[in-house]
């Protein structure tokens, strides 16, 4: 029976290698064709980088319900979009408004109003660094040296405490440096109330209004926040193949990202990439008449907002959860390198059917395996519930989390190798019944935890000396001095790093504020970097 799937499997990508030529003036439906359609409509201006709870969010979510429609998966105990409560914090009412003299600047990205701030309005004639008692205080950033800490918000939020302290009547932030540090609604902080109102305003509105009025006696502000809650409305998009099997096996891949954060962050790999190998896969099981299990497809929202989208399935799902036999998780596999073979797998520690599906389905494959059930992934939220779990991934980037994450840099056939890989270790797994769970050792927590982090992303299937560096967080200290995707960190400070333990204890160890030497290896060179904690 397994031989028939892969069989199946093999005409189906034969037929994108080899099949002819077709009409120029015909639509072309291979599945090749479908992944790259997928993926540029996913990361689309329309779509405007699938931030959770926007417009973008709801179109992902319409045009991802009409795709397993096409491919003829049905929905999910009747319905295809399931709803959450999605928490984004706060948003501005519709009567806000911003004003530098007669001025209208746009709110959200020439000026931000910080939700930690109390009161309604800003208003006021000020200069920079004229700090006069119940007046606005205009405060350029450059003085508080924001690019020195990986935790910029803090500070500002910090400093806005102290102005409220020395009588100011409301503090507005003027970005008179990087547009790197401008601030948009969709990456703010929460931070204790501060009470007086906060805003920022971000580089190129400083440039236009700001800075051609210095030579002014003084500057008019005049702002309403009108701030609301945005506990609005996002969905996960389910469809399922009911067999009517005892056990359902769950396969996800989140389609969130970022939105516009001073430009279009599209997504390309992370995650649309993900979507597409998803609905490949889905295609794949329906052909390939798999009946072991009832088949449950997940495009999760929330991913880039603490995992809502996972954490509320597992809610909305937890009369099912005895009968979820695993979780394979699809996240950023766009990226798929055919000189080198690299696939990264997590959670394979969490039963011990992992293995030997792996080592069955993984024939012309470098594997980088991660034992661990936790990571970066919304497989977390299914691991804590006892759940096996599995993620594939092509691996992290460089772009990760930048504008860079575009299509250009997409592997659309090596989508379709990651979906055959899946595939494979799905037929295996239709040899069995419900999958034996084993709990793991994660580092994420503690890491998570770290007051002092640099900002870098780890690559737990590294199993040497060091800590290697699988990316850098965007505008985070490792990242602007210059670490890179591959480098090993071998110490901090006076701290020898041999693994995630070491790496946790130096940084937790070593004074906040001051600055310590990080040497990583790149190749075959030790590199030294300065980075004040």
């Amino acid at each position: 029976m397994v031989k028939k799937f892969f069989l199946l499997a093999l005409v189906f990508s034969s037929f994108v290698l080899f099949g002819k030529k077709s009409d120029p003036n015909k639509e072309d439906t291979s599945p090749l064709a479908i992944i790259k359609n997928d993926i540029s409509t996913l990361c689309s201006a329309k779509f405007a980088g699938r931030l959770t709870g926007t417009q973008g969010d709801e179109l992902s979510a319409e045009y991802i319900e009409s795709r397993f429609k096409a491919i003829g998966i049905e929905a999910y105990k009747g319905k295809y979009q399931w709803d959450f409560n999605f928490k984004g914090g706060v948003r501005l009412g519709s009567n806000a408004y911003f004003k530098v003299f007669e001025n209208k600047l746009m709110l959200g990205s020439d000026v931000v109003f910080l939700p930690y701030g109390k009161g309604n309005s800003i208003s006021g004639s000020a200069m920079p660094n004229v700090n006069e008692p119940d007046n606005v205080w205009l405060i350029p950033v450059s003085k508080l040296k924001l690019n020195s800490t990986n935790n910029p918000q803090k500070i500002l939020h910090e400093y806005a405490a102290d102005c409220a302290q020395k009588m100011a009547a409301a503090v507005l932030f003027l970005n008179d440096g990087d547009a790197a540090q401008d601030l948009s609604m969709a990456n703010l902080s929460s931070f204790e109330q501060v009470d007086i109102p906060v805003a920022y305003m971000n580089a190129k509105a400083y440039q236009t209004y700001i800075k051609p009025s210095l030579k002014n006696d003084w500057i008019v502000v005049e702002g309403k926040m009108g701030y609301e809650n945005t506990n609005v409305i996002s969905r996960n998009v389910v469809a399922s193949i009911d067999n009517k099997a005892p056990f359902n096996m769950i396969i996800a891949a989140h389609y969130d990202h970022l939105g516009d954060l001073g430009g279009l962050h599209s997504g390309a790999d992370n995650n649309a990439s993900g979507v597409a190998a998803l609905l490949s896969l889905a295609g794949m099981v329906k052909a390939n008449n798999l009946k072991r299990f009832n088949y449950i497809f997940v495009a999760l929202s929330g991913h880039e907002f603490d995992m809502q989208g996972a954490k509320a399935f597992m809610q909305q799902n937890e009369f099912i959860i005895n009968n979820i036999s695993c979780m394979i998780n699809l996240d950023m596999v766009g990226r798929y390198d055919a000189v080198k073979k690299d696939l990264f797998v997590s959670g394979v520690g969490t039963s011990p059917s992992w293995l030997p599906a792996l080592q069955k389905a993984s024939k012309g494959y470098v594997l980088n395996v991660d034992s661990s059930g936790v990571g970066y992934g919304d497989y977390n939220a299914f691991y804590y519930k006892n759940i096996p779990v599995l993620n594939v991934s092509t691996g992290f980037t460089d772009d990760f989390k930048r504008m860079s994450d575009n299509e250009s840099n997409i592997n659309y056939g090596g989508i379709m190798e990651v979906a055959g890989f899946a595939f494979r270790i799905m037929a295996e797994l239709d040899k069995q019944t419900k999958m034996i769970f084993n709990q793991t050792v994660s580092s994420v927590p503690a890491l998570n935890k770290l007051k002092s982090d640099i900002g870098v992303v780890h690559d737990f299937t590294f199993n040497q000396n060091g800590c290697r560096v699988a990316t850098t967080e965007p505008e985070s200290k490792a990242a602007k001095a210059g670490m890179l995707r591959g480098d090993v960190i071998i110490k901090i400070g006076a701290f020898t790093i041999i693994d995630a333990d070491d790496y946790i204890e130096a940084l937790t160890k070593s004074a906040t504020g001051k600055e310590v030497t990080i040497i990583v290896k790149r190749g075959k060179v030790d590199y030294k970097f300065f980075v004040v904690l």
